[in-house]
């Protein structure tokens, strides 16, 4: 089944490196559209590390796409995503 088809719009590096986020999160082009629910920012979709990996495969009430502690570093590190690298969210 075909999903929402985003990219990749900003690499974000938290101030101190360790916080919920981890040590990165790719912010997407995507948006909530529900603010209510999402009550964060200004509702962007990003892509993030997570701090406790339990938390995967979950529903989540924010607009996030949550990957292993790793994940991230390695999608940043080792692959380099550049901004507009497509990302097709599949249900």
């Amino acid at each position: 089944a075909v999903g929402s088809e985003l990219f990749i719009t900003e690499l974000i590096e938290p101030p101190n490196g360790a916080d919920v986020y981890r040590r990165y999160a790719y912010g997407l082009s995507g948006s909530e559209n529900d603010l209510a629910a999402f009550r964060a920012g200004d509702g962007v979709v990003a892509v993030h590390g997570v701090a406790n990996d339990d938390t995967l495969g979950r529903d989540v009430d924010r607009g996030s796409i949550g990957v292993g502690r790793d994940v991230i570093t390695t999608m940043v590190d080792v692959h380099g995503l550049p901004l507009g690298t497509p990302v097709v969210i599949v249900e």
